[in-house]
């Protein structure tokens, strides 16, 4: 949870800079291409924004987790930056990842927990709700889902669902 919010301290740093120091001084040795983003988005040492948004979702839900069953606020900080480290990969996967994370987070919790950590299930529950509708208000957000990018990839995902479908009516 700990590594988690270090490498989302870093993405956050590196949003803010729009540039990765260590990663483009990297690749510029190695001589591989810099990535080209139409909407700045932070991978801090994960290679691709993707994978970051993926581990740091993990980690955030982790930490909200931890601190629901055990109450430790270390882990919801932790999570919390998690969360924010997510929202400047600008990947729309992660984020939904964050929120179903939470609810089934929620979910376990509520079944499995005893006693029942009522004020921090509210709290959680209070944090997503706001979280979820401050998340669309954010300009990058905003950008990165009207960007080419994102239409090419929506077409992409929309192609291989079709041929998934034409391959199942094929085969079986």
């Amino acid at each position: 949870i700990v590594a988690g919010a270090i490498a989302s301290i870093y993405a956050s740093l590196e949003f803010v800079a729009g540039k990765n120091v260590i990663a483009d001084a990297l690749r510029e040795f190695s001589g591989r291409p810099l990535h080209q983003w139409s909407v700045y988005r932070s991978e801090a040492w994960f290679v691709h924004p993707l994978y970051a948004s993926l581990y740091l979702a993990i980690a955030a839900m982790l930490g909200v987790g931890v601190w629901i069953v055990r109450g430790n606020l270390l882990s919801l900080a932790c999570g919390l930056i998690c969360v924010f480290g997510v929202v400047t990969t600008g990947s729309r996967g992660g984020l939904v990842a964050v929120a179903v994370g939470l609810a089934v987070t929620w979910l376990v919790a509520a079944f499995r927990v005893r006693p029942l950590p009522s004020a921090r299930m509210i709290l959680a529950a209070v944090i997503g709700i706001i979280g979820v509708y401050g998340v669309q208000q954010l300009p990058s957000i905003a950008e990165r889902a009207a960007s080419l990018e994102a239409q090419r990839s929506s077409e992409a995902r929309d192609i291989g669902f079709q041929q998934a479908l034409h391959a199942a009516e094929h085969y079986g």
